[in-house]
């Protein structure tokens, strides 16, 4: 959950650096290292930069334009921290940067302009950690002087902080992160909330792998990745599955680089790759020491070829933190899509109690308590007796921490009999309400005999917990939340959030906007989704792959031993093998799924699918995207110890030679607030003809009130081409339409460019040129075809 840290606190950081004052460096001062560089406000890159005496040398890579190539910098760097150096591509232009250089807290900043071919003066800067420890310390120092929210005015109220120099996966880490983002939310823009909702509303449907963390922590990380995962399947089906391993390991590493805004920055720059490629798992991850810091080394590690696959899977905005209210979350489900929420979550966490010992004397108390093998805590204060309550107030103090922190706690005269207004009162029994360094909620239950005391301290709200909000219903008045758990827990892993509880449960929500991705043109345009359930998952051997070639491991008994997972389904899109554009369409018996169960028990096989997507190029909007899927028709039940191959059903027909024709399908409107069209073939041995008493449907185009969802294309009439090819059509209502004609088994086979009724009053003399289309295989028949615009959608639509 560092993710939590850096994307709530990007002002912090920012504020943090401006209230320090830019130090003078000596020349031993090494810049060598990742930087994190913007170059006239809108280009990101990194800068990698390798320093040797007054010499610097390295690259720019740019992280926002696919396209641009690694340049080569070379310049100096003088004792006072001025920095320069000069970009070139040679025949195109020079760039020559200028900055200076300062380094506060353990973080380093290069700040200044460069010129372009000795023209104009544009704003650059770079970042990076000198030292990430420093950094960490840095920042909880100052956090009390440069994070001020409007209703906070002191840096106890932000909770207990002590878990930020934790690892990532850490609960103590999660709870101090859950705490920031809890203070950052703000209300939602009145704009954005949906004054007529639908009566329910449910994205489980689009969920396959889930996570568990199994106590561990990186429960945001984990909800990030199922939303991901959610999102990209709804745009579109049969995406493989994304890495939680991957989140974690990319964040480790951008930190260091001095990155900031880590998750947002991650998901929005560089995208997560699949977990088939990079599995989640943490058995090989050993402690190395009892602060809970472990080895990661032996774990899969991040290489190009990874990163490159991530960059396949992004999203467009990670969202802002937001307060939760019923309304805010409904309204953000409808929009958005699956949110991630956090808090105390007590439905999930539940209540931790702990045992409590000490001694009162005199109006003095002071009692310990303790987590074996964890930490113990020494309470201290003195007792008040008010008018209508007893009241305690003092410091505590943490082991392995030298600071103190303040609690206080009441009991009202009304729950026991107490002496007078300003006496000592002989006997505090009773349940106190409780709160520790301004944050912590606790039932504090005393009870006292003699000078000693015993009882117990329950908190409702110390441990920081997020999920995933996939739905509501307000029939049962309550949100449905898919948990980090396994999904064995509570059922089938997902629990429901009263909407009467939502306050004392969720501290914010946040929502996340997709950036549409085209796989269809790389190897991940091949997938496999493999559902299996056995007495564990992580017992379980899967490997695809096809007759002649090497098949491809994509799970293979993990979390055994560390971070174990109890879940009994998994239920995973896996990328195919490279080579599999080359045995694509499967031919019978050809492609395979094989399980190996290592027991205990059976498992069974429920799903195995192989699917591509397909651009259609000859679509220029209805069909754009259609996913051709092929599946097992066979599914057994594999025993203790067997391996079984499930073969997919492929295409029995003879391969044919392959005919191509060229469609060209022009839809444009005209003067009289109609429709006209043509339709025209070209043949691949030359020549073309207007392709007459051939129906055309035509569609209008709306948008799923979630935006994350494709755009929906609705058949509202169809017409027949006449003998030249035309066709014209009335719309009733103005709108985006479009036109397109299906194969024999419902495919579209080629579409128009979208047109709006709304131009009704351009001239003819407007009409786009006509569009040619790339050749359309004829003798190729699709298997179950899953097409994009007959996909489930999450109904009724809401008119915003």
């Amino acid at each position: 959950m560092r993710y939590l840290f850096a994307s709530n606190l990007s002002k912090l950081f920012a504020l943090i650096l401006t209230m320090q004052a830019a130090c003078s460096l000596a020349c031993a001062q090494d810049v060598s290292g990742q930087w994190n560089m913007v170059a006239n406000t809108n280009y990101n890159f990194i800068l990698d930069l390798q320093q040797s005496g007054d010499q610097i040398t390295g690259t720019m890579t740019c992280t926002n334009i696919a396209s641009e190539p690694v340049d080569t910098i070379s310049g100096t760097i003088s004792p006072d921290g001025t920095v320069q150096f000069t970009r070139k591509r040679a025949g195109q232009w020079t760039q020559v940067y200028f900055g200076s250089l300062s380094d506060s807290s353990g973080f380093m900043t290069i700040t200044g302009s460069f010129d372009h071919n000795s023209q104009g003066q544009y704003p650059w800067s770079a970042s990076k950690t000198s030292n990430p420890e420093q950094l960490i310390s840095g920042i909880k120092a100052e956090t009390r002087q440069a994070y001020n929210p409007p209703d906070l005015s002191d840096y106890a109220a932000l909770g207990d902080l002590s878990g930020l120099n934790r690892q990532a996966i850490d609960k103590k880490y999660d709870a101090s992160l859950v705490i920031h983002d809890q203070m950052m939310a703000r209300p939602l823009d009145p704009g954005d909330i949906v004054l007529n909702p639908p009566s329910s509303l449910d994205y489980s449907q689009y969920v396959t792998m889930t996570g568990n963390q199994d106590g561990w922590g990186g429960c945001g990380g984990r909800s990030i990745i199922h939303i991901m995962n959610i999102i990209k399947e709804m745009e579109h089906p049969y995406t493989p599955d994304l890495s939680f391993w991957y989140l974690h390991a990319r964040q480790d590493e951008l930190i260091k680089n001095g990155v900031q805004e880590l998750t947002k920055t991650l998901v929005e720059n560089y995208g997560i790759c699949t977990e088939a490629s990079f599995p989640s798992d943490y058995d090989t991850a050993k402690l190395i020491d009892d602060l809970g810091n472990r080895d990661y080394s032996h774990m899969p590690q991040i290489t190009d070829a990874i990163n490159h696959e991530a960059g396949l899977y992004k999203l467009k905005t990670y969202g802002k933190s937001t307060e939760p209210t019923v309304e805010n979350i409904t309204s953000m489900l409808i929009k958005y899509g699956p949110l991630l929420a956090g808090g105390s979550i007590p439905l999930v966490t539940g209540n931790y109690v702990d045992h409590i010992s000490g001694t009162v004397s005199g109006g003095l108390v002071e009692f310990t308590r303790e987590r074996p093998g964890e930490w113990t805590q020494v309470y201290s204060g003195s007792i008040s007796n008010n008018i209508d309550n007893l009241y305690m107030e003092g410091t505590y103090t943490h082991s392995g921490s030298a600071d103190t922190f303040p609690w206080n706690a009441t009991l009202w005269k009304s729950t026991q009999s107490n002496p007078a207004q300003g006496s000592i009162p002989s006997d505090i029994s009773g349940n106190w309400a409780m709160k520790a360094n301004n944050a912590y909620d606790f039932s504090l239950d005393l009870v006292q005999q003699g000078s000693q005391l015993s009882g117990t301290m329950s908190c409702s709200n110390c441990e920081g917990h997020c999920v995933t909000i996939v739905g509501y219903d307000d029939g049962i008045q309550a949100f449905k939340c898919l948990n980090s758990y396994g999904d064995t827990w509570n059922g089938n892993g997902y629990f429901l959030l009263p909407y009467e509880k939502v306050a004392e449960n969720l501290g914010y929500v946040i929502s996340f906007e997709n950036l549409f991705s085209d796989r269809s043109s790389t190897q991940h345009a091949f997938s496999a989704r493999i559902n299996v359930t056995a007495q564990k998952r992580n017992q379980l051997i899967i490997k695809v792959g096809a007759e002649g070639h090497e098949a491809k491991t994509v799970w293979d008994t993990p979390c055994q031993v560390e971070c174990i997972d109890n879940s009994k389904t998994i239920c995973i899109d896996v990328p195919l093998p490279s080579y599999a554009s080359s045995v694509w369409p499967p031919a019978p018996n050809q492609w395979y799924v094989e399980i190996t169960n290592t027991g205990p028990g059976t498992a069974k096989v429920n799903e195995v699918t192989l699917a591509r997507l397909i651009n259609e190029t000859s679509c220029l909007s209805v069909g754009k995207f259609r996913t051709e899927t092929y599946a097992a028709q066979s599914l057994p039940t594999v025993n203790q110890g067997d391996t079984a191959k499930v073969y997919v059903t492929g295409e029995g027909m003879v391969a044919m030679p392959v005919l191509m024709e060229w469609f060209s399908l022009k839809f444009y409107p005209d003067q009289f607030n109609k429709f006209r069209g043509s339709l025209d073939v070209s043949y691949p041995l030359g020549g073309s003809a207007a392709v007459a008493d051939r129906e055309v449907k035509i569609y209008r185009k709306s948008q799923p009130s979630c935006l994350n969802m494709p755009p929906k294309w609705t058949t509202v009439g169809s017409v027949v081409t006449g003998s030249d090819g035309s066709f014209t059509f009335e719309p009733q209502e103005a709108g985006v339409y479009a036109a397109a004609i299906l194969d024999s088994i419902g495919n579209v086979e080629a579409s128009s460019s979208e047109a709006s009724s709304s131009e009704a009053s351009l001239k003819a003399s407007s009409i786009p040129p006509e569009l040619t289309y790339v050749p359309k295989e004829i003798s190729k028949v699709v298997v179950n075809p899953v097409d994009e615009m007959r996909r489930p959608t999450v109904s009724p639509e809401v008119i915003m």
